[in-house]
């Protein structure tokens, strides 16, 4: 039962912290000036959304080693969340503060996925112990 409700929340976390992170991602590209439909912005995008879709797909499935995916990835987007909110150029604009307010709702799904990933790999010890131990 808890492994099913920590497995919605490794989704739903996911979801939001994928989001969160592309989003602020389009907002420091914009920032540049880069053209957001250049190869660069698209392939990271895609990359995210991938790595988004992976993370689900095997919770889902519940395979050996999604926790470890799970955290890794959480790290990488809490590391991107926190970089796009310290590198706003124009923090009073208002799509400054909208930009460091979507970053630090990234950034706490990123940590709370990241304890979810935890769990996610504890549940799946617990009970291929208890499977061995009958």
């Amino acid at each position: 039962m808890k492994d099913n409700k920590n497995r919605s929340k490794v989704i739903g976390t996911t979801a939001v912290a994928a989001l969160c992170t592309i989003i602020v991602e389009l907002a420091m590209y914009a920032q540049l000036g880069t053209n957001l439909l250049s190869g660069v912005v698209l392939g990271r995008v895609a990359t995210m959304l991938i790595l988004a879709l992976v993370i689900i797909g095997l919770a889902i499935a519940d395979w050996r080693f999604d926790g470890y995916l799970t955290i890794l990835a959480m790290i990488l987007w809490a590391l991107a969340n926190f970089g796009g909110f310290s590198q706003v150029s124009d923090r009073t604009s208002l799509v400054g503060i909208l930009t460091q307010l979507v970053a630090i709702v990234g950034f706490l799904a990123s940590l709370a996925g990241i304890w979810y990933g935890i769990m996610q790999r504890k549940f799946y010890s617990d009970r291929k112990l208890r499977e061995r131990l009958k």
